[in-house]
């Protein structure tokens, strides 16, 4: 499950920093409610504790950047944490919670009212209008180039804890879906069935017009078979796999 940090921003400015494993119903939810807010991913993550661990890093970093951030706590899943609520609210927030805990304390619902809840969430859908306003949010999320030089002078020079650091290498190390992950011989043979069966490429010949664009095209790409790197391209090759192979061996 992929893990994910946002912003939605308003012309030049970051107006919230949010969260989300599900980021289409997120968004949804968003562009129902300001439409005129487009979302930007600010990252990607393979857990969810380092997810919300960005999400209070952004959020702190551009409330000193002085964007007007409508988040009303330092997030992280900190509940209210940073939220500052007026003594009246807070005392309306009391009042309905104690006469709501004693009603609800220990109730069960009935099969009738779980069956028409169930009735209402099926037949529950988005209306055309509001379809349309999403739609056209979605259309309109271009980030001026103003906002993006914001976001990126706010992200560089940032370094990861050792904490965080770990537990990035640990999410990697269980992930399946990395490198050195060995599918079951079960598994490969399925994959080599599925191979020999497939009639798109096995035993396939391009045309002769074919094979002279392919070749020609070859000739003139630098990234091909036959491009000789020049010295100092080779040179911090060499380094950068030095230094790979030592983080591995200080794993």
């Amino acid at each position: 499950m992929k893990h994910f940090v946002y912003a939605l921003v308003e012309s030049a400015s970051v107006r919230y920093i949010g969260y989300s494993a599900s980021l289409g119903q997120r968004r949804r939810a968003h562009a129902a409610k300001h439409p005129n807010w487009h979302m930007l991913i600010l990252g990607t993550y393979s857990t969810r504790e380092i997810g919300l661990e960005r999400e209070r890093w952004w959020i702190k970093r551009l409330h000193e950047a002085g964007h007007p951030l409508s988040n009303i706590s330092d997030g992280g899943n900190s509940g209210v944490a940073g939220a500052k609520r007026s003594y009246l609210t807070r005392v309306r927030m009391s009042d309905a919670k104690k006469g709501k805990l004693s009603a609800l304390r220990g109730r069960r619902l009935s099969s009738e009212t779980r069956d028409k809840i169930s009735a209402a969430l099926k037949n529950h859908g988005t209306s055309p209008e509001t379809r349309a306003k999403i739609s056209a949010a979605n259309k309109r999320r271009i980030i001026s180039p103003e906002t993006r030089a914001k976001i990126s002078a706010a992200a560089k020079g940032k370094r990861r804890s050792p904490e965080t650091r770990a537990k990035m290498s640990a999410a990697k190390k269980g992930n399946k879906n990395m490198l050195g992950y060995h599918h079951s011989p079960e598994t490969r043979a399925k994959l080599s069935a599925a191979k020999k069966g497939n009639k798109i490429w096995l035993g396939r010949h391009h045309s002769p017009e074919t094979r002279a664009k392919i070749s020609a095209g070859l000739k003139g790409n630098k990234n091909t078979l036959g491009h000789h790197p020049s010295s100092e391209t080779r040179a911090k090759i060499s380094l950068a796999r030095r230094r790979t192979q030592e983080r591995k061996r200080n794993e």
